[in-house]
């Protein structure tokens, strides 16, 4: 009786398991521990790099193993992982709302510290964030 049991339960586990899954509802749009890749085009032209954090005064990025600022105004056109952000172009500030979407695709989705920003900088060899070049 218990060897029925649990081949009934084996059975059930089975069929039920591919249903599940695991992690969150953003691992499209982020893929793994790691932010998304960011594209951006401001006036001096186009930046790529993986998004990691969002800020009230724009966004940073790393690009060849430097965390880059792009103030909101700066940036023209925006996209993760091949996703436009369309709300964000010409220099237009999106609201407090959009902002928290477009930060669940980046490594930080809740924000760092200071204290947290300057060890990630000292990893880098930084002492402040790089304007955008």
């Amino acid at each position: 009786m218990r060897a029925r049991s649990a081949v009934g339960a084996c059975a059930l586990v089975a069929v039920l398991l591919p249903a599940c899954r695991v992690g969150g509802w953003n691992d499209t749009l982020v893929g793994s521990g790691f932010g998304s890749e960011v594209r951006l085009e401001t006036a001096t032209g186009e930046l790529k790099g993986e998004l990691l954090l969002v800020r009230p005064d724009g966004i940073v990025f790393l690009s060849n193993d430097r965390a880059i600022l792009a103030p909101w105004g700066a940036i023209e056109k925006l996209s993760f992982r091949g996703y436009p952000v369309d709300d964000v172009k010409r220099g237009v500030t999106p609201p407090a709302v959009r902002r928290g979407y477009i930060a669940l695709a980046s490594r930080y989705p809740h924000g760092l510290t200071e204290g947290q920003l300057d060890a990630l900088l000292a990893s880098l060899g930084q002492e402040e964030l790089e304007p955008l070049p």
